[in-house]
């Protein structure tokens, strides 16, 4: 922090304008727990959608099959 915390600064210095909460290295920064769990679960969604309509899709094509 030798130029004050001046946000036009901020650039030079990995983005840092004040001092450290935790003295962790940037190399250490844990992965965003959130985010990948939303990941996991935004791909199990897609999936379960996606055989929900093929489903769907199915069971049209035999109701048609008995009402004819």
């Amino acid at each position: 922090m030798n130029n004050g915390g001046k946000l036009k600064k901020a650039i030079f210095h990995n983005n840092v304008i004040g001092k450290r909460f935790f003295n962790i290295s940037l190399t250490q920064v844990c992965p965003p727990g959130l985010h990948i769990t939303l990941g996991i679960f935004q791909r199990l969604f897609n999936l379960l959608e996606n055989d929900c309509h093929e489903l769907d899709l199915l069971m049209i094509t035999k109701y048609q099959h008995i009402t004819k």
